[in-house]
């Protein structure tokens, strides 16, 4: 019975059994020294891990795309004096809403423009703009961007330099979110084949006709709109 006991200490405590016949004093001696070097090498892994952080984060930072005039955007860490109109103007023109499953191509830049004659006119530049992000991140499906960890920061961010650029506030206008919303049902209606009943709208459609544009004319109308607003 003894020895079965003694193999039982031995199989429940790892320590002792590895140090068998070593004094109780020693045994906790040793036991405190591996105990530390485990802590040390614990502290060393996290210093790593956060280096490592650090080093991403940084290659995030340096991250950038060339843009339709030849600059450089940095998507991760935008910068107001990187923002130009033109480059929105090119990149929304050539953006297809809806993924492309449209009728006919229609262009981010044309909703836009749209979006910017229906709000009250001390929104329309907001109006204008208020899909700008997505000349440098493309137009992501709505249903998706809530399930892409990061993304609605890095389009908060992208949106802040484009506000600071063009002098406009940070907060989008309540008016310009439910334009952009009641406008959906006119494309749908206009633009989509199937029922959209699924959707569930709450706002009722703008009226507005649409005859969409090629990707050169949705430019030209989108710049011609923003330096009417004085847009530079």
């Amino acid at each position: 019975m003894k020895d079965a006991e003694i193999d039982l200490e031995k199989k429940t405590d790892p320590y002792r059994a590895v140090l068998n016949g070593v004094q109780d004093d020693e045994i906790d001696d040793e036991i405190a020294r591996i105990t530390d070097r485990i802590a040390g090498d614990k502290m060393y892994l996290d210093a790593m891990v956060a280096e490592e952080a650090r080093r991403h984060r940084q290659r995030g930072r340096d991250a950038w795309i060339m843009t339709a005039s030849g600059g450089r955007f940095h998507p991760l860490d935008p910068k107001p004096d990187e923002v130009k109109l033109e480059d929105i103007a090119q990149a929304l023109s050539n953006t297809c809403r809806y993924s492309g499953h449209c009728t006919e191509f229609y262009s981010v830049a044309e909703h836009c423009v749209h979006v910017s004659n229906f709000v009250p006119p001390q929104y329309a530049a907001w109006g204008l703009l208020h899909d700008a992000g997505e000349a440098y991140l493309a137009d992501i499906a709505r249903p998706v961007k809530p399930f892409l960890p990061g993304f609605a920061a890095i389009e908060k961010k992208i949106m802040a330099a484009v506000c600071t650029h063009f002098g406009l506030p940070l907060q989008e206008p309540t008016e310009v979110k439910r334009v952009d919303t009641a406008i959906l049902v006119d494309e749908a209606q206009q633009l989509m084949d199937g029922d959209i009943s699924g959707w569930h709208l709450p706002e009722p459609p703008l009226g507005v006709k649409l005859r969409p544009w090629s990707p050169e004319q949705a430019r030209h109308v989108f710049l011609s709109r923003a330096r009417a607003l004085g847009l530079s």
